[in-house]
């Protein structure tokens, strides 16, 4: 109970530790990815990774590699980032502001 009211404190949680903390993947896991290279990269290549992999690069293990993003799709990217940079408030765990 206490973690959950921490952070909404906008407390530093980052060194918090748990009993039963998992910190790598188990060998049924990373047996799955090997299995399923192949439907990886074809989700890959057409922008359908699912966002646990897309997210967690370090235990898919370069398992999805990127798609190549059209120059549209790349100047899309930066003009979302600078409106979101410019709206977003920085420095601020309040985050009615936001709203």
């Amino acid at each position: 109970m206490a973690y959950h009211r921490a952070i909404l404190k906008g407390e530093d949680v980052s060194e918090w530790h748990f009993n039963d903390e998992i910190t790598e993947p188990h060998d049924g896991f990373n047996k799955w990815i090997g299995e399923n290279q192949e439907r990886i990269d074809k989700a890959a290549e057409k922008g359908t990774l699912p966002y646990w992999i897309k997210d967690n690069p370090k235990y898919v293990g370069g398992a999805a590699k990127e798609p190549q993003r059209t120059e549209k799709e790349a100047g899309e990217k930066d003009i979302y980032s600078t409106i979101s940079a410019k709206l977003t408030p920085t420095g601020t765990k309040d985050v009615s502001m936001i709203t």
